[in-house]
């Protein structure tokens, strides 16, 4: 029986408490293995020998705490050893974690040898623990959705004989003035009364170095006022502190510490009385993970802070003035703090920090110090990318690519909204996420986890919170519910993976149940008033009355429902959500419909029932997809008016059509419905505006889902010009990254997932691959060239990558070359007056007229 405990100090000290814990071991023969199961209520680094191991855990609900599996024995050595850890509980609820009122650290393993007993490693009363005094606790919050900034103390942290802070990971380090830990109990013990292996792949880091070097400046230093009340935080007090450009440099040789560089270091002068001094670094684009820095030759009672933006001015990052300007756009306190004693500093951060600009603010410098490095520990989700995409359009080239790239930046233990302000997965996000990573690729870990997650947080009314795992007000986000009702059917189209759909059945039906009784016996959605309703970063959107875009969203959930149901064969939910379905459909039209214009009005007055003015990309997009407006432009009918090619394909197949196309969105071939293309194609120029005459436009988010619906009515060169303006906009100014919102706000994000999304769009339409059958069994092949003259690439499938290449020659001949997995079949659509040709594995090729 395992006398693994959790553990942790006697006293009730939680919030933003540090820990270092510690069990010495002797081992007398060689290793056979080492296995040990770790984890801790909120953070915690893992080191074996002074060796740092692992990081951890990836996030969850308390009540199924995840832990982090893994094999020492290659770390061990013959003789005494050490088991080391730091650990730190936020002592709160963020957006990333839930604080049930008790912080703990878990291990549970043992070291096997061929022959002989095991020895134990369990966390229990034969390890010890110390507070780790160095970091001071009552500081500022990150953000609001994050835990608190980093204050490290050297002096305050120094171990006998071991300046550096560093020997007591090592056997040799005198621990008996150490504490023994308080039990607080067995596995199962509350609020962890179960323990998951982590569902998703150990994330591995990669040391980066800066870049460029943005500058250096200095100014008059107010933390020399010990009883400054911004003290405790350090972005609020460079913020108010006057800030002048520096007469010369303070600074030699700064340039030895970017990337490329060969190495060396830089050396800090002595600042002039009452003075600071700053440089600020650019690591090229937006980076995710633990900052560290060193600096030796320290005299003592230096201070260094670290504040990180993704906000560039006039003079690279805005520090002086400018880092301040930052951290009030970003609402953030987005900084750490090394606090020096004589000789050698290092400074690692336990949280994982997102940044692209590093401003390094140096305080009391008596005496020139030398800047080892200055670098980030930077995540990388261990995926590799399988898909693929060129073609004779480089601008749109880059989009891709620049898609993937966000995409990697907010993957960790989850999806992440952005790896800055917040590293929340918030579901909006991680529905495109998913989508990106299906075609780019072929890992969607995260997404199955995500899912799970999603479910973990449902409510006792049948609400999901939209951000997990968390129990903030705030994050429950009732839309969001109904997108992760979509992304379970969309999940299993990519992966072929039913399992989730079966364990999730009991929460589609009661989320459903949710709107069903919030519909109440009208049978439409309104306001929301306990919770937020997000839909898009659209002002215009009226989120206090009856809304056509939240009531489209419920049958988008609905018609994915019926899938849901008819893939586990539950028919009793299948036939309940197309009886729904058809029901709201009916009301929305009769609501909200405008026969004389063939449009959806926004919102109705739920108390007058009158309808507004506005008209809005959203709900029209979404009434195109949902088929509520028809391809005949009358607003009335329930399908497309012309068979689409994927509808061929499904009906070839014998593939239930599921009408709500997400994944088998196609253009219809009737160019246009009039005031339905109007409203669609009515983009503002970049960067827009909030507020001007016409429809309510789509900003970054929901601008996929207008491009889906330009595609049903024929008119996707439009959605493509769309994508090559805005978010080409961005590219030429500056981004490497793709933004959260158009035009960028306080607050706003510089690399968000959900804007990844043209990605996905360019892999499905130009090269015009789609999962026809779950898994990719069976798939559509039908490309659309645009403007377009070549494109090529690959789509990661569970079966293996599907490749595709296609040119249109001098005589307006596109020639194909299609590359069929094992155990795969091909639908080609390419003419659409005729049914789509089937292809078995194997390399064809074909011509056709464009």
């Amino acid at each position: 029986m395992s006398s693994a405990r959790w553990i942790w100090i006697p006293h009730r000290e939680y919030v933003n408490q540090h820990l270092y814990l510690r069990k010495r071991f002797e081992l007398t023969s060689a290793v056979k293995s080492a296995v040990v199961r770790v984890t801790a209520d909120t953070r915690y680094k893992l080191f074996v020998n002074g060796t740092l191991v692992v990081r951890g855990p990836a996030r969850g609900f308390p009540q199924y705490q995840p832990v982090d599996e893994l094999d020492i024995a290659p770390y061990l050595k013959t003789g005494p050893n050490v088991l080391a850890a730091h650990v730190l509980s936020f002592g709160i609820s963020t957006a990333q974690n839930v604080f049930r009122d008790r912080a703990g650290f878990f291990c549970e393993g043992s070291v096997t040898f061929e022959s002989g007993m095991p020895v134990e490693l369990d966390s229990n009363h034969t390890w010890r623990l110390k507070a780790a005094r160095g970091y001071r606790r009552y500081v500022a919050r990150s953000a609001s959705q994050m835990g608190y900034q980093e204050h490290y103390d050297v002096a305050r942290d120094a171990f006998a004989g071991d300046p550096d802070g560093v020997n007591w990971m090592l056997p040799g380090y005198d621990d008996a003035a150490w504490g023994r830990p308080h039990i607080l109990g067995t596995p199962g013990t509350l609020p962890w009364r179960t323990l998951q292996t982590r569902e998703t792949p150990m994330l591995k880091t990669v040391l980066r170095k800066p870049s460029t070097l943005v500058g250096q400046w200095d100014g008059p230093d107010l933390l020399l006022d010990a009883q400054h009340e911004d003290a405790s935080d350090v972005t609020k007090m460079v913020r108010s502190e006057v800030r002048t450009v520096a007469a010369s440099p303070h600074f030699d040789k700064l340039e030895t510490l970017l990337e490329g560089s060969g190495g060396g270091t830089a050396t800090i002068r002595p600042a002039p009385d009452g003075k600071f001094v700053v440089c600020v670094f650019d690591f090229g684009e937006t980076r995710f993970g633990y900052t560290a820095l060193k600096v030796c030759g320290a005299s003592g009672g230096e201070t260094f802070d670290l504040v990180y933006g993704e906000q560039a001015g006039e003079g690279g990052l805005d520090v002086s003035p400018g880092i301040a300007n930052a951290s009030e756009a970003y609402d953030t306190s987005l900084g750490d703090r090394l606090m020096c004693a004589a000789g050698t500093n290092r400074f690692e951060s336990v949280q994982a920090r997102g940044f692209r600009y590093l401003m390094l603010v140096c305080r009391n410098i008596r005496t020139p110090i030398t800047i080892e490095h200055v670098a980030i520990q930077e995540i990388e989700y261990p995926a590799e990318q399988h898909g693929a995409f060129a073609c004779s359009d480089p601008l749109l080239n880059t989009i891709w690519e620049t898609g993937v790239r966000t995409l990697r930046h907010c993957m960790a233990d989850t999806y992440m909204d952005c790896p800055t302000r917040s590293q929340e997965q918030g579901w909006a996000a991680t529905r495109v996420a998913g989508a990106v990573a299906a075609y780019a690729l072929g890992d969607l870990a995260l997404y199955r986890r995500g899912l799970k997650l999603m479910a973990q947080g449902i409510m006792q009314d049948g609400l999901m919170l939209g951000v997990v795992p968390s129990e903030r007000p705030d994050c429950v986000i009732p839309d969001y519910s109904l997108h992760w009702i979509a992304s379970l059917n969309e999940y299993h189209q990519f992966s072929g993976d039913s399992k989730p759909l079966k364990e999730h059945r009991e929460i589609v039906e009661k989320v459903l149940g949710y709107f069903a009784v919030h519909a109440g016996e009208r049978g439409l959605l309104g306001a929301a008033p306990n919770y937020t309703l997000f839909l898009d970063w659209a002002p215009g959107l009226d989120r206090g009355n009856l809304s056509a875009t939240y009531n489209l969203l419920y049958l988008h959930a609905l018609r994915h429902a019926v899938q849901i149901g008819n893939v586990i064969g539950f028919t009793g939910l299948a036939n309940h959500c197309v009886r729904q379905a058809n029901a709201l459909s009916e009301r929305i039209i009769t609501a909200f419909g405008t026969s004389h214009r063939n449009l959806l009005v926004e919102s109705v007055d739920m108390r007058t029932g009158e309808p507004s003015d506005l008209v809005s990309q959203h709900a029209t997009a979404l009434a195109v997809m949902c088929g509520v407006l028809s391809g005949r432009g009358s607003g009335r009918s329930a399908t497309m008016g012309q068979a689409s090619a994927t509808g061929q394909v499904l009906l070839a197949v014998g593939v239930e059509d599921p009408r709500d196309p997400i994944i088998h969105d196609h253009a219809d071939t009737q160019g246009g419905m009039g005031p339905v293309a109007d409203v669609l194609s009515n983009f503002l120029p970049p960067p827009g505006l909030d507020i001007a005459p016409g429809p309510v436009r789509a900003n970054l988010f929901f601008r996929q889902y207008v491009h889906k619906a330009l595609l049903r009515i024929g008119l996707g060169q439009r959605a493509l010009d769309d994508i090559r303006r805005t978010w080409g906009y961005m590219l030429e100014h500056g981004a490497t990254t793709w933004w959260e919102r158009m035009p960028m706000k306080p607050g706003a994000s510089r690399c968000h997932a959900w804007s990844a999304h043209p990605t996905a769009f360019l892999s499905r339409h130009v090269l015009g691959l789609y999962p026809i059958e779950a898994g990719w069994r069976r798939f559509g092949v039908d490309p659309q060239s645009f403007d377009l003259k070549h494109a090529a690439g690959k789509v990661p499938t569970p079966h293996g990558d599907i490749s595709i290449s296609w040119t249109i020659n001098a005589d307006q001949i596109r020639e194909f070359e299609l590359t069929v997995p094992k155990g795969t079949e091909a639908y080609v659509t390419i003419d659409r007056s005729e049914l789509p040709r089937m292809l078995k594995e194997g390399t064809h090729r074909w011509s056709e007229v464009d």
